[in-house]
C-alpha cells in the first residue's frame, strides 16, 4: 500500500516537473507598417532604460507590408536615423506578454512620426 502511494506521488511530481520545463519565454509582437510608397529611414526598437542592451535595427518595406518583431515584454522606444546620423525618438510603447502592438508610421520630410499605436 505504501509503495502504491509513493509511486502515485512520484508520477504526479514528475508530471509537474515536466510541465514546468516546457514553459515558453514571455514574448509579445510589434507590427510596424508604413504607408505604401513611403520610404522610411533605418528604424530601431530599443528598450526604454538608461543603458539598453543591443537594439533591433531594421528597414521598413515600401510595399506597405508590415514588419513583425517578437520582443520580450517591457517599455520600448521606436527610433529613426536622421540625415545627420543621430537616432531620434519617434514614439514610445509598451509590449505585454502574448499581445500584439500595431504601430502605423508616417514619414514627413525625412522625419518619422507614429500616427497610431494600438496595443
Amino acid at each position: 500500500m505504501i509503495r502504491r502511494i509513493a509511486w502515485i506521488i512520484c508520477i504526479g511530481l514528475s508530471g509537474v516537473l515536466l510541465s514546468c520545463g516546457r514553459a515558453e519565454p514571455p514574448i509579445g509582437e510589434v507590427v510596424i507598417t508604413v504607408g505604401v510608397g513611403y520610404i522610411a529611414p533605418a528604424l530601431e526598437v530599443q528598450r526604454d532604460q538608461w543603458f539598453p542592451p543591443g537594439a533591433e535595427v531594421f528597414m521598413t518595406k515600401s510595399s506597405g507590408n508590415p514588419v513583425v518583431l517578437q520582443l520580450p515584454p517591457g517599455s520600448y522606444n521606436l527610433l529613426y536615423k536622421s540625415d545627420s546620423g543621430r537616432w531620434n525618438k519617434a514614439c514610445g510603447f509598451d509590449i505585454r506578454q502574448n499581445r500584439e502592438v500595431d504601430i502605423a508610421v508616417i514619414v514627413v520630410f525625412r522625419e518619422v512620426r507614429c500616427e497610431s499605436v494600438v496595443g
